[in-house]
Order: C-alpha cells, then structure tokens, then sequence
C-alpha cells in the first residue's frame, strides 16, 4: 500500500471511511447525471470559447512583419533587451490597430 493511501485510510475515523465507501455508488450517479446536465454542457462550451485563439496565423504573420519593418534600428546598436521590447509593443500595436475597427 502506498504511504498517502495508508496515511489516509489510518487518519480517517473508521465510520467516516465507511460512509465513503458506501457512498460511492450515489456519488458515481450523481456524477454522471451531471455529465449529461446542461450545466456540464454549457461548462464546455465557456471553457472551449476560451481556448479559441484571439488571432489568426495571418494576423501574427503580418503583426511580425509591421514589427519587422517598424523598427528602424538594429538589436546590436541598443541590445536584444531593448530591441525584443520594440519588438514586442510593434506586434501589440498592429493587432490593437487590427482590432479597434
């Protein structure tokens, strides 16, 4: 027996430890009924909406061209910490300006 099962089960009262196991069975059901609830259908659907990219390949190819080209300076002449913040802001700049519309 593993050291957290066997440190659960020894620090967990004994009635308490049968009440778990006999109420296993309502558990699984009610868990199952709430897999087949709206509430569970409706969780997924927030938590793919979140999952959804905000932009496009295409709007991060062209934010990293407008950087590219927006930047006049080279990373040697002020150091790649400084060119890389440029770098940065020109990207979030193009796809704020995207999105503003």
């Amino acid at each position: 027996m593993g050291r957290t099962k066997e440190f659960m089960i020894n620090s967990i009262p004994e009635e308490e430890l049968e009440g778990y196991i006999y109420n296993a069975d309502l558990r699984d059901a009610e868990y199952d009924e709430w897999l087949k609830s709206d509430d569970f259908i409706n969780m997924i659907n927030e938590e793919l909406d979140r999952a959804k990219p905000i932009y496009s390949q295409y709007d991060i190819a062209y934010a990293l061209n407008y950087a590219k080209s927006g930047i006049i300076v080279e990373a040697s002449e002020i150091g790649s910490d400084v060119y890389n913040t440029l770098f940065s802001e020109k990207v979030f700049e193009y796809l704020n300006k995207l999105y503003e519309r």
